[in-house]
């Protein structure tokens, strides 16, 4: 067993449907693109296994000297009047989320001066948060505005955690709820606060600037560029990304995450002379926010999905830059579930050097074989391979659906990042791969990259959906084609198209099964039958 199935098995004994072919999907999907789609139900786990991807990958930290358990991202804080909820930490800001779903962040500097008062008993829940805060200052080494916020670091000290001391490394994920009045970047790459100022030097040359107003996910983004960090991943999931358009708020990572050395805009503040100028997010911030900033190639994004009237569509743009994973809960699943209800497990901590190997695999993968990447793929492997998406192509460009060479090449990638992973495992595992173990690799691609753009009434892709089930269960393109009107070029009068209910029956010829996509098509027909109208994502 390798480092990488060692991987899949601590996420396959953490999550609930133990499910290690989704795992599997999950990891290689990651591995040869880093951006992923996860769609199901509600309640479904898809934001459970993506965070404990993402935790069983962290950065490793001492434990605190106070003998504080450490904070996590989704604490709940109880305060006098309210709770406040534990949105992100980084090694700079610790940062809440009120009741009303406003974000507060605070330096975490602050919020440790605060739980060393009180762990050292200069502070206390007797006292009014007042005097709480008059005493903190006292011996505060930063601006006295920043614990304005008395009520709030109260809570947080007297709840009995704390942070991982012993390194400056701070978190490498961050779970961000997208929320549905996100019409812009500004809630995913902050803005400049002209409201707030903050000095920056000192004696004559020091001068007022305004704020960075910062978000969790650039505060990510800082700790993934940070020196030393490059050689970690680090993961954003993004909650529930569809209930704004997705467009709208995510354009900027959606351009640059397909360029080599692409770059996001934020500011424009600062002499121009100055090409290290840097806005600060508070007073007495060490890093700043840079005018512009690399796109990091340690970053991985894992967005989660549900669809109901308050969610919106995701269009072929996002759809072609990412691979979808769809999360099913089955009958015998609920059953063993409710025969022992449990919660979610605490995923162990990887080995050491798996999370380094992750990265390194997944920028090696991103190269082309003949400029340093993953082994071309030789022998019938190869062929078959090709053969198959030449004829999906065919197929979809009949139907006014075809894919273009990005998908192409991601699916060839991620073909042979699978083989590399059998080929780790061991000999036999390879060989096997190489003889009919990629169709269930290339069948999930298939699903994950190519299906999930398809949408529409009866008329718009009726004949595609029975072209394409048949096809996946093991019939020819001929035999396919013959759920077009017209045939493959459409000018054949004698073929009136085959009624859709036919792609339902069982395939009796071909020898290729693609039998995940086979089943999703199998459904998207039930439904459109049903409805008239279907889309993937449903």
């Amino acid at each position: 067993m390798n480092e990488f199935s060692s991987l899949i098995s601590i996420l396959a004994t953490t999550e609930p449907n133990k499910n290690p072919v989704i795992e599997r999907r999950l990891i290689c999907s990651a591995l040869s693109k880093p951006f992923t789609i996860l769609t199901g139900g509600s309640g479904t786990g898809k934001t459970a296994i993506a965070s404990r991807l993402a935790d069983t990958l962290k950065l490793k930290n001492a434990t605190n000297s106070a003998e504080r358990e450490s904070f996590s991202v989704g604490d709940v804080i109880h305060g006098e009047r309210a709770k406040y909820t534990v949105s992100g930490i980084t090694s700079e800001l610790f940062t809440l989320k009120n009741l009303d779903g406003t974000l507060l962040q605070l330096p975490l500097g602050v919020v440790q001066e605060w739980l060393d008062a009180w762990d050292s008993g200069r502070i206390n829940g007797t006292n009014k948060v007042r005097q709480n805060r008059d005493e903190v200052k006292k011996s505060t080494k930063f601006d006295s505005n920043s614990h304005s916020w008395e009520s709030h670091l109260t809570a947080i000290a007297k709840s009995g955690k704390g942070f991982s001391r012993g390194s400056e490394k701070g978190q490498s994920h961050a779970i961000v709820p997208v929320g549905a009045d996100w019409t812009d970047n500004r809630q995913v790459l902050g803005f400049v606060n002209h409201l707030r100022t903050t000095t920056i030097g000192e004696g004559e040359s020091a001068s007022e600037h305004p704020v960075y107003q910062t978000t969790p996910v650039l505060d990510l983004l800082l700790e993934a560029t940070r020196p030393g960090n490059e050689a970690f991943p680090f993961f954003l999931i993004l909650d529930e990304m569809n209930l704004s358009h997705v467009e709208r708020y995510f354009a900027d990572f959606l351009s640059v995450m397909e360029q080599k050395d692409g770059e996001l805009a934020l500011h424009s503040e600062g002499p121009r002379d100055d090409e290290n100028f840097r806005l600060p997010r508070y007073a007495n911030d060490p890093i700043g926010v840079p005018r512009t900033l690399p796109y990091p190639q340690n970053l991985f994004v894992i967005g989660t999905v549900n669809v109901d009237e308050t969610t919106y569509m995701f269009s072929p743009k996002v759809l072609d830059r990412a691979n979808v994973i769809e999360f099913e809960v089955k009958s015998g699943q609920i059953s063993d579930f409710l025969s022992a209800p449990h919660e979610y497990p605490e995923p162990p901590k990887a080995a050491d050097g798996v999370a380094e190997a992750f990265l390194a695999l997944a920028k090696k993968a991103r190269l082309d074989p003949d400029k340093g990447g993953l082994d071309a793929l030789t022998g019938s492997a190869a062929e078959d391979a090709t053969k198959h998406l030449v004829a999906l192509f065919e197929i979809l460009k009949r139907g006014r659906f075809e894919f273009a060479y990005r998908t192409a090449n991601e699916v060839m990638r991620y073909l042979r990042v699978c083989r590399y992973l059998a080929a780790e495992e061991s000999d036999e595992a390879r060989d096997a791969w190489d003889k009919g173990g990629w169709i269930d690799d290339l069948d999930a691609q298939i699903v994950q990259k190519i299906l999930p753009k398809l949408h529409g009434s009866m008329g718009r892709v009726g004949h595609l959906l029975g072209a394409l089930a048949v096809y996946c269960g093991g019939a020819t393109d001929d035999a396919a084609f013959a759920y077009f009107p017209g045939g493959k070029e459409g000018d054949n009068p004698a073929m009136t198209g085959l009624p859709l209910n036919e792609a339902l029956k069982p395939v009796a010829e071909g020898a290729h099964q693609f039998t995940k996509s086979r089943r999703k098509l199998t459904s998207m027909i039930q439904v459109l039958l049903e409805e008239q109208f279907v889309s993937f994502i449903n």
